[in-house]
């Protein structure tokens, strides 16, 4: 998702990666400095539209347009049975960060994901 967000811009795309326990949370933060998207946009990607996840862009080879975060927003929601472990915040020509929540605790009968240490 990050390369639609930096490939057409005149400036240096630059993309930051943080990762922070925060209570009994891992909240991992993603954030580029690309052309933003619409609240609009945000929602729909968000929402998982049936018109989003069929939609391809060729102008990138080989890279799908919205398939892949559609494909992990619903398997995190799966998998910890919530609907709250991602977050969008983005604008036109403000960039874009995904903020991602894992619980440190594995819903009851799963197997640990990240280990306390």
């Amino acid at each position: 998702a990050f390369i639609h967000g930096i490939s057409d811009v005149e400036y240096t795309g630059r993309i930051c990666l943080k990762a922070e326990r925060r209570g009994d949370h891992v909240i991992i933060s993603i954030k580029d400095n690309g052309k933003g998207m619409t609240a609009d946009k945000v929602r729909e990607i968000l929402g998982g539209s049936s018109s989003y996840k069929g939609r391809i862009d060729n102008t990138h080879m080989g890279h799908t347009n919205g398939i892949g975060m559609n494909n992990i927003i619903s398997r995190l929601r799966l998998f910890y049975n919530r609907e709250d472990v991602i977050e969008i915040i983005s604008g036109p020509g403000l960039g874009t960060e995904v903020i991602l929540r894992i619980p440190q605790e594995p819903a009851q009968g799963d197997t640990p994901l990240l280990l306390k240490g």
